[in-house]
């Protein structure tokens, strides 16, 4: 059995230092992908479902996968998230108040296909069709030149990290582009609050200053 494992495969991409900020170049990935909206970093029951009904369709895929011949063995990637505000107006004092959009997404190997991805599904469905099993996508993702760090403990405290990633962008010639992303190293359901470990990540472009938080509206620049 051949074994596919994206962390060690992609780590620089999933590792990350609390007291630094790391540029990298992230390339075009597959997901597995549910939408919403809520509160700014609020785990609200929507959120909570989201996150659920993806690892659902995640461990399917990964039995589906030892089902290949050869079978493949693969690691079941962490929980992410893109956020944006749902109004074109922002800023770094009103994020708490508004109501924001998010995306939530599970890293899957390239030999996930659409036909086994609707094999996941159906299969998740026939046992327990979780909430928003219909809305689960598999897309493709493009983030590009980002910056990175780590934050430790609650990602609601997290503000000192994202000073951080924001400090870094504007001291080093870059501008903020895209969407914010929260990678979850840790599972928030059940690891304790000091021991959460998420990494904050910005794609960046060179040139002039936007805003604190952009909208999602430019993530294609």
């Amino acid at each position: 059995m051949s074994r596919i494992d994206l962390r060690r495969r992609l780590k620089e991409l999933y590792r990350a230092s609390t007291d630094q900020v790391d540029i990298v170049d992230v390339p075009e990935l597959g997901f597995i992908t549910i939408e919403g909206q809520g509160d700014y970093r609020d785990t609200d029951e929507a959120f909570t479902q989201a996150s659920e009904t993806l690892f659902n369709v995640a461990f399917a895929l990964k039995f589906l996968l030892r089902t290949l011949n050869p079978p493949v063995e693969f690691s079941v990637m962490p929980l992410e998230s893109l956020w944006w505000p749902a109004s074109s107006e922002s800023s770094r004092e009103k994020k708490s108040e508004e109501i924001w959009k998010w995306k939530l997404m599970i890293l899957q190997s390239d030999i996930v296909i659409p036909g086994m991805f609707d094999d996941a599904v159906i299969s998740v469905k026939k046992k327990k069709d979780p909430p928003m099993l219909s809305e689960v996508r598999l897309e493709k993702f493009h983030e590009g030149l980002s910056a990175q760090t780590l934050h430790r403990g609650q990602i609601v405290e997290g503000d000192d990290s994202v000073d951080l990633v924001y400090s870094y962008i504007a001291g080093h010639g870059y501008e903020p582009r895209g969407k914010y992303h929260e990678i979850y190293l840790t599972d928030f359901r059940n690891t304790p609050p000091e021991d959460l470990r998420t990494i904050i990540r910005r794609p960046v472009k060179t040139g002039g200053a936007v805003s604190y938080y952009d909208n999602g509206n430019r993530s294609e620049e």
